[in-house]
């Protein structure tokens, strides 16, 4: 096993070092089916571009099984939970991570994609285009 430090860096271009342990076993990641949670991650940042275009902002596309989405379309956070409902889609609030909400031009919501296959993932983001846009 070699131990060897890295520069990675985040989403908004920060650097961070990660240490990082090499070794002829199957890693970590390998095991826990990473790279079909890299396929779905991608094909949602995909859908998403296709879908939506410049009409959200995405936040986090770097992150875990979750994006934040930030539609350019005025609608309250409540606002855009219900007209996903109504198209079967389920998206979460962010208001209640927060004591006291940012001021910010556009309402936010929390998009996960855990237990999606690809095509349900393309079909839920079309979905989401139609009730928000």
């Amino acid at each position: 096993m070699t131990h060897t430090k890295r520069k990675r860096y985040n989403n908004e271009g920060h650097e961070r070092l990660q240490e990082h342990f090499d070794c002829e076993c199957p890693s970590i990641e390998d095991s826990l089916g990473q790279s079909d949670h890299k396929k779905r991650h991608n094909a949602l940042l995909t859908s998403i571009k296709a879908n939506m275009n410049d009409q959200v902002r995405i936040i986090g596309s770097g992150s875990g099984l979750h994006v934040l989405l930030e539609p350019k379309n005025n609608m309250t956070e409540k606002e855009l939970i219900a007209t996903a409902k109504e198209k079967g889609v389920l998206v979460y609030p962010v208001s209640s991570f927060y004591e006291r909400p940012p001021s910010q031009e556009y309402s936010q919501v929390l998009l996960g994609f855990a237990g999606l296959d690809e095509n349900r993932i393309h079909e839920g983001v079309h979905l989401l285009s139609k009730a928000w846009f």
